[in-house]
């Protein structure tokens, strides 16, 4: 019978340093591989941006040309603005105003300290906090066009179409 009572625990006897340092040898290897292929499947998951030449290529010209067309076909016209187009522009600014104050008061939990966070600072509009609410002012002219929070938004929303459709309220 074979005492194993002074060997180290956990040791086989049959096996001398040298198997030892193989073993591991093996295993360092066999991660080193486990590791590379890995870093390869992680590379062809990883989705690459698309390059944005072919598009910038295809949409350069339209807007040349749309631009080009644009500038001849109004090179020779006065517009003229009504008061009301002026309101009806200043209202659906607003609105717009809204909706980004909103979408930012509902994702952050509160309000920007000013629309320049929301890449809506319009000169003509006015942005006043208030606690948890605020107010926006559009001055046209010597008329003024308030939003209070919590007030209704349809005239404001409505505003776009009356000056696209060229209504007076």
């Amino acid at each position: 019978m074979i005492d194993n009572r002074n060997q180290g625990a956990g040791q086989d006897p049959s096996r001398s340093p040298d198997d030892v340092n193989e073993i591991l040898a093996d295993f360092k290897k066999q991660k080193d591989i486990r590791t590379e292929f890995g870093k390869k499947i992680e590379a062809k998951s990883i989705k690459k941006p698309r390059s944005g030449k072919k598009l910038l290529l295809v949409l350069l010209p339209l807007l040349l040309g749309l631009t080009a067309w644009n500038f001849v076909r109004f090179s020779g016209e006065t517009i003229i603005v009504t008061q009301e187009e002026e309101v009806q522009s200043a209202e659906f600014s607003i609105y717009m105003i809204i909706d980004g104050i909103d979408s930012y008061r509902e994702a952050n939990g509160r309000l920007p300290w000013n629309l320049e966070m929301l890449a809506l600072d319009e000169e003509m509009i006015t942005y006043e906090v208030s606690g948890s609410s605020y107010s926006l002012t559009a001055k046209v002219g010597t008329q003024l066009v308030t939003y209070n929070d919590g007030d209704d938004i349809t005239p404001f929303a409505e505003a776009f179409d009356r000056l696209i459709a060229g209504e007076a309220k």
